[in-house]
């Protein structure tokens, strides 16, 4: 009887063990997929760091044309000024501090957009810890799945050969009789 219950349980681990092999597949081809997913983020999200966060952007096209149509606005206003004084007989001090307040404006607007810049760069600073946080934990995850994927794998093994060395040498204490007094 026990040969049986052995030979049983020895196909049941086999029969288990080509099931969950394919189940195993499919689940580390989806652990693969979504590490390298993570992967393709944090590789994304570092060139757009690098770009951002070193960058200057005040030198970003939009922003660069925003300041040349300021400073082109205060150098037409500015000679509107010098003009209208030479027309008006208006003393040159106060060509002067309309200049001075233009040149102040520009200066204002080259301040603001280096603070939305500074904005700028530690949103990508943060973006950029959250996939490097997501890449680590996807990593982890995959790790951890590897790790207990190839534990049961031995478990597996151990159970079969346990198994089979029950069925090829049966356990004496089945086959001990009882002495009689």
């Amino acid at each position: 009887m026990d040969w049986i219950s052995t030979g049983v349980g020895v196909a049941g681990s086999v029969i288990g063990g080509l099931f969950g092999a394919s189940a195993r597949k499919k689940n580390d081809k989806l652990a693969r997929e979504n590490l390298q997913q993570a992967k393709d983020v944090y590789a994304d999200q570092s060139k757009q760091f690098d770009q951002s966060y070193y960058g200057d952007y005040t030198q970003n096209a939009q922003v660069k044309q925003m300041l040349d149509k300021v400073r082109s606005n205060f150098t037409q206003d500015n000679t509107n000024n010098r003009n209208a004084a030479a027309v008006t007989g208006a003393s040159d001090a106060s060509v002067q501090a309309s200049t001075a307040q233009n040149s102040d404006s520009i200066g204002q607007a080259v301040a603001g957009a280096a603070a939305v810049g500074e904005q700028s760069k530690q949103s990508a600073l943060s973006n950029f810890r959250g996939a490097q946080q997501n890449y680590l934990n996807n990593y982890n995850n995959y790790t951890q799945y590897k790790m207990g994927a190839n534990n049961s794998e031995a478990d597996q093994w151990g159970n079969l050969v346990t198994n089979a060395t029950k069925m090829v040498m049966p356990s004496s204490t089945s086959t001990t009789t009882k002495k009689t007094a």
